[in-house]
């Protein structure tokens, strides 16, 4: 396993930016459990739909965050969404490239590696202070993941700028294949039901392998949970980042939590009050899972 990062990484708020003071809300609740407070811009779907505020919420994100001393991060889709951030990040600090911290991060379902290289080499032309994270590929390929990590660095990136990778999973389409496979007499379809977990969890087994890959090829990156893409349901959260800290010793986690759940346009299934998460931070913190 990697040795423990120096401080655990702490990423959570709500999946889209939906309004400025929605965002304000969440780093007020969250600001005390967190060091990078997620929301996103732009959203991919699976299917047409509301597809995030986009480039005009940029400014308004990064001053709340200024304000309130905490580190925003969003998914970026294209290497121009890197230039918006570089813009609004100079209009907010006033020509000051550095003034405010931001992570962007390349998203599990952006798999075409000429985006991943044009990402990689914008942040390279960016505020040194924008960092990328990495969200692993949507089926168990060790390389895929591995993968992203190098086509981001093929631009010169240097290692330093890599925030994190966090596991979110896999696709359990591949269980329409197998659904009548017993083991032990336990369907696994009915194991990783969708109903019951969203995403196929990594094993210990695959998260070696990862390890091991991404240090033979001399990579050196934090690996995070992200417990709501695994668990697809804001109660089965609590337990998949408790077994994934436990038993897979990983750097930290990335969690939507939003302060109305309920209403939220995006993932509400999935997503955490901040009262939850603050109790879940308490129950974690219990179990010495946290540092």
């Amino acid at each position: 396993m990697n040795s423990r990062t120096e401080q655990q990484i702490r990423i959570a708020g709500p999946c889209a930016v939906e309004s400025p003071q929605q965002w304000e809300e969440a780093v007020v609740g969250l600001r005390d459990h967190c060091d990078i407070i997620r929301g996103g811009a732009w959203k991919p779907r699976t299917r047409p739909g509301w597809d995030g505020l986009g480039q005009g919420i940029l400014v308004p994100m990064f001053e709340i965050a200024t304000k309130h001393s905490i580190t925003p991060a969003m998914e970026v889709l294209v290497p121009e969404h890197v230039d918006a951030v570089a813009q609004a990040m100079r209009e907010v600090g006033g020509n000051n490239d550095e003034a405010i911290d931001v992570v962007v991060w390349v998203g599990s379902r952006n798999q075409n590696h000429t985006v991943q290289q044009g990402i990689g080499e914008r942040v390279l032309n960016s505020p040194r202070s924008i960092s990328v994270g990495i969200k692993n590929a949507p089926w168990a390929s060790v390389d895929h993941t591995v993968g992203i990590a190098q086509h981001v660095l093929q631009s010169g990136l240097p290692q330093d700028r890599l925030a994190w990778l966090a596991l979110r999973g896999f696709d359990p389409s591949i269980l329409d294949f197998i659904g009548g496979w017993n083991e032990g007499g336990v369907s696994i379809a009915d194991t990783f039901n969708p109903d019951k977990l969203r995403n196929i969890p990594p094993t210990g087994t695959w998260v070696g392998r990862l390890q091991t890959e991404l240090a033979r090829q001399g990579i050196r990156i934090p690996l995070i949970a992200d417990p709501s893409h695994i668990a697809g349901r804001a109660d089965l959260v609590p337990s998949v980042l408790e077994h994934m800290l436990s038993t897979l010793g990983l750097d930290g986690f990335i969690a939507e939590v939003h302060p109305n759940p309920h209403e939220a346009r995006t993932d509400a299934r999935q997503q955490l009050s901040i009262e939850e998460f603050v109790g879940m931070m308490e129950q974690l913190d219990a179990k010495h899972l946290l540092w």
